[in-house]
């Protein structure tokens, strides 16, 4: 983009709450040119677990369970658990309910499909107005 359009800049704020590895997977693809595998399911599991479990050593239970509501859609928009669970997140109550929903998540297999949205496939919604015409 940078080479192509001569802009000084790109916006990538929502595709990292998509893709947290991604700044990670831009610093390889600038050294060799391959921005390296895409994330498993599990190991994005992973990431939630230590992101919730990091708000409550940060937060407390409940302040961590109400943060964690906030970016509940954004992890289910790509691991797609289906609606009982992200209804379930983002109502979360407690660490013993967080961690029951990670838990049934990795004894199951990933849902069809979800590859698609982990590779940065899915369109990410940006807001409309004057700024969609740059």
């Amino acid at each position: 983009m940078l080479r192509l359009t001569g802009c000084s800049g790109i916006a990538i704020g929502r595709g990292a709450l998509l893709n947290p590895w991604f700044f990670a997977q831009l610093q390889r693809w600038e050294e060799t040119g391959d921005p390296g595998p895409a994330p498993t399911y599990l190991q994005r599991l992973d990431f939630m677990h230590r992101h919730f479990h990091l708000l409550v050593e940060q937060r407390g239970e409940r302040f961590a369970c109400l943060t964690f509501r906030k970016v509940a859609n954004w992890y289910c928009r790509v691991l797609r658990p289906g609606r009982d669970i992200q209804q379930r997140l983002i109502r979360l109550e407690s660490v013993a309910e967080f961690d029951g929903i990670v838990a049934g998540l990795c004894d199951r297999e990933p849902p069809r499909g979800w590859e698609a949205e982990a590779n940065g496939e899915a369109l990410i919604r940006v807001p409309s107005g004057p700024i969609e015409h740059w």
